[in-house]
């Protein structure tokens, strides 16, 4: 599958953008900077600019390499139109969840005080609003989605659990947002119980599918 600028685009430019916010901060952030928050979303661990300003440009451009290269080395392979599509969207999506995570980071180190636990819930819980969609359109492959050995079996439990799957990651993701409004380290909780919630229920329902496909 060769590269394609239309299909690329959206991501080179998140990927550019979270570059260029850490080459234009670098000379104006002091050091140390607040690298990490607690379950309370107070600071609780400070680094230098390496850590607070190239980590996650690092890890960007890491991740976009391995979700561009990857699907080549899936046997069934990811057909073009999926490669343009909900997979693509998915790549983006994470991007872009980075690259807001990494203005938070930047933001945090001059002066920007924000409710950290409210903003990581409704990054979180925003994304995973967004996920729900984008699942419910992925076709079976090796590479992305619910990947377990009952939907990798069986094309109809595939496409049957990721339907009921989205809409466990839209009610997931609301419930985080809205855990952002509780106090202390309630979001927190709230965020786990959530999110590995819908993930063991997307299992279980996945298997139970299949369960029904042998009788």
């Amino acid at each position: 599958m060769r590269f394609e600028l239309r299909v690329e685009l959206p991501q080179l430019v998140l990927l550019f953008a979270t570059i260029l916010v850490s080459a234009i901060a670098w000379p104006f952030t002091a050091e140390p900077m607040p690298v990490h928050w607690d379950a309370y979303g107070n600071v609780d661990g400070y680094g230098g600019r390496f850590m607070g300003l190239l980590l996650l440009p690092l890890i960007c451009t890491g991740l976009y390499l391995l979700l561009f290269f990857i699907p080549r080395a899936d046997p069934r392979r990811i057909s073009r139109e999926m490669f343009a599509g909900a997979y693509t969207q998915i790549r983006t999506l994470l991007l872009g969840f980075l690259f807001l995570l990494h203005l938070v980071i930047v933001g945090a180190a001059h002066g920007v005080q924000l409710p950290m636990n409210l903003v990581m819930s409704l990054l979180l819980g925003g994304m995973f609003v967004a996920l729900g969609p984008m699942l419910r359109r992925l076709e079976p492959n090796r590479i992305a989605g619910l990947r377990t050995p009952w939907t990798l079996s069986s094309d109809t439990v595939w496409r049957k659990s990721h339907q009921a799957g989205g809409k466990a990651m839209v009610v997931a993701g609301v419930l985080v947002m809205l855990g952002g409004l509780l106090p202390g380290a309630w979001p927190v909780v709230v965020m786990l119980t959530a999110i590995l919630g819908a993930s063991g229920w997307m299992v279980l329902y996945s298997y139970l599918l299949w369960r029904a496909e042998q009788v």
